[in-house]
């Protein structure tokens, strides 16, 4: 592309750029399948990421996130009947990365930051707690492909109808702890 063109004289200078951009290296992407009971949302690093399935309890999101996430959130609103939230992130040959357990935190109030990885868990979170949801403990529905793994999680109170659940990742070097 031509940049500048300068006349000096009987003299005409043109200035060619050429820019190349070499393949970045990025990180292999993870897959994160995930459903909720009722309605969710979802945060990737804080970031509200919109997937297909958000709205419905008997469909299972899934989405592919960057190995370098350093956060998950979920909101899930429970409209009646059963409830829970259900999920894991595999690697590229499937082998589970992380699931939905009791090492993830849950709360009924909406913090401030909540979502993001720099949140300090205040008295209002606990560890998620388990809960045999009648219907995602078989491996009948969309979630059949999910880890088997994986735990229904809530907060530890079943009157409970919105709930704030995450998973800050951790790492020791390259490898993620549970």
């Amino acid at each position: 592309a031509v940049v500048s063109t300068q006349s000096t004289g009987i003299t005409k200078i043109a200035i060619l750029l050429t820019f190349s951009t070499l393949a970045s290296s990025t990180a292999p992407d993870f897959t994160m399948k995930v459903t909720c009971d009722d309605q969710m949302t979802l945060w990737v690093d804080g970031v509200m990421t919109d997937v297909a399935g958000q709205g419905m309890w008997n469909q299972m999101s899934t989405l592919d996130i960057p190995s370098t996430t350093q956060v998950l959130g979920i909101k899930c609103t429970n409209r009646g009947g059963p409830y829970g939230i259900m999920g894991a992130v595999t690697d590229a040959d499937g082998n589970d990365i992380l699931v939905t357990d009791n090492s993830w935190s849950c709360s009924n109030t909406e913090d401030d930051g909540w979502e993001k990885a720099d949140f300090k868990e205040g008295d209002g979170w606990n560890a998620a707690s388990y809960y045999a949801h009648r219907n995602y403990i078989f491996n009948s529905g969309s979630w059949a492909s999910m880890s088997a793994s994986r735990q229904v999680i809530w907060t530890g109170t079943a009157a409970d109808r919105t709930v704030y659940c995450r998973k800050v990742i951790k790492r020791t070097g390259t490898k993620i702890k549970a």
